[in-house]
């Protein structure tokens, strides 16, 4: 009878464990998977060592994102400060240069990207009379992940400006067949019309407005947003929003904006296969004291600067076409390249 009992109990604790784990598993499923998103303005002219990296990444690596919207990547006196965040905080790192040789934007991400794609906008693109902007030109990261996209910007001072970064988002969206999640300075607050264009158009903000994030020394607006548009099959839910923790890192040290990040359960993740391309490559090829480009496509504009800052050449070239460098002296130069919407970076030894 004991025995009996024995293999009857072992039966249906097997039976109990096996109907457990199945559950498990089918609950598992249906959470999806947990996405962490941040976004950070890093007050870029302050980044004068690498020390000042360190603090940046530690702040960074506090919140452990998959995907990390960063603006004002300024690189005059840190050698590839791009580069370096994403080798200190461990991430992938995307940079698209949008001022002069030195000051951009970048996207890190736990995962190398499915696809990546960069869209250039000139200052003044908008028209218009409003404020003018001082930097030279605003742009957009885009990345494709298996089950969703996230973008990367800084917005300009410039409304009208503001009106075609925000058109060219809401078209995009429109278009794919998964989420889309922006992260960026949007110089704007929650009633300005860039923010009410988003809305009108499927956009939602998912991080809590109410916790301002500008300056961080007496935070008095929230400029910084992470907002989301979807119209796919996957779906998603924020689990928690804020700002990193300063326990251990003094915020107001590292940047006069403060970091904000959302965490969300993605569920069901399709997987699908990469939708965009990604940017075509530019070929500088070396041809004895001159150098020759070749992957253009029409006409690409073309600045050389020295590792100051000066521009040394300004022109347009086409597919093939040789560097007029002229009288340019011997040394490092800094070349940077406009093709359609595409912006390229280059170092050369003239």
């Amino acid at each position: 009878m004991n025995k009996l009992n024995t293999t009857t109990l072992s039966r249906i604790l097997i039976i109990i464990v096996s109907f457990c784990s199945g559950f498990i598993q089918t609950y598992a499923s249906s959470l999806g998977k947990e996405i962490t998103m941040m976004t950070y303005n890093i007050q870029g002219h302050a980044i004068i060592n690498s020390r000042q990296v360190d603090k940046i990444a530690s702040v960074i690596k506090s919140v452990a994102p998959d995907v990390v919207a960063i603006q004002e990547v300024d690189q005059r006196f840190v050698k590839d400060c791009a580069a370096q965040l994403g080798t200190k905080t461990g991430m992938k790192s995307h940079f698209l240069i949008t001022h002069s040789t030195y000051f951009g934007i970048v996207l890190l991400s736990k995962e190398e990207p499915l696809g990546v794609k960069t869209h250039l906008i000139p200052k003044g693109a908008g028209g218009g009379s409003a404020k003018p902007d001082p930097d030279d030109n605003r742009g957009i990261i885009i990345t494709e992940f298996s089950d969703y996209y996230f973008l990367s910007t800084h917005y300009s001072l410039n409304a009208e400006d503001r009106d075609v970064a925000t058109d060219y988002i809401i078209n995009f969206a429109k278009t794919v067949n998964k989420p889309v999640f922006l992260g960026g300075d949007l110089n704007v607050k929650e009633t300005y019309r860039a923010m009410v264009t988003f809305k009108n158009n499927g956009f939602s903000i998912l991080n809590d407005t109410k916790v301002y994030t500008y300056p961080s020394t007496a935070p008095a607006d929230c400029i910084d947003f992470i907002l989301g548009y979807n119209k796919s099959s996957i779906s998603y839910q924020v689990t928690e929003r804020g700002i990193a923790d300063q326990s251990g890192a003094d915020l107001t040290a590292a940047s006069d904006h403060l970091p904000v990040y959302i965490k969300m359960q993605l569920s069901n993740p399709t997987g699908n296969k990469q939708s965009i391309t990604d940017r075509k490559e530019i070929n500088v090829i070396k041809s004895g004291n001159n150098y020759i480009l070749t992957g253009i496509e029409g006409t690409a504009s073309v600045k050389l600067y020295s590792l100051t800052g000066k521009l040394l050449l300004d022109t347009c070239i086409q597919d093939g076409d040789e560097l007029p460098f002229y009288n340019s002296k011997p040394g490092m130069a800094l070349l940077w390249v406009k093709n359609k919407d595409e912006v390229y970076t280059y170092k050369l030894i003239l």
